[in-house]
């Protein structure tokens, strides 16, 4: 067997782990985007065939408003896992009592 393979640094499986998390939260932000066009009809059609705002516009443009901020704190998310900061890295390393 060869001794000369280099094995993974820690911060290097953090940041495959951070990577793996930004693919998670942007995956389930586009998931969350397919459901728009539909909320949006539903939306539009209520509206339109009932002529004033009752309770199921309200519910369904409270319903569009809560996708819209899921998908972008999603996205922020993956954005923030992408980039594996500082704090990220502590936060998956934990603080180690040599390090003190």
């Amino acid at each position: 067997m060869p001794t000369d393979v280099e094995s993974m640094s820690t911060k290097d499986a953090v940041l495959i782990v951070s990577r793996a998390f930004a693919l998670y939260f942007f995956c389930w932000a586009a998931d969350n985007l397919t459901y728009l066009p539909g909320r949006i009809h539903s939306l539009s059609y209520r509206r339109s065939v009932l002529y004033s705002e009752n309770y199921f516009h309200w519910a369904d443009m409270i319903s569009v408003l809560s996708l819209i901020v899921r998908v972008v704190v999603l996205l922020a998310l993956a954005m923030w896992f992408y980039r594996s900061g500082p704090r990220l890295q502590s936060f998956f390393l934990g603080s180690r009592k040599e390090d003190k």
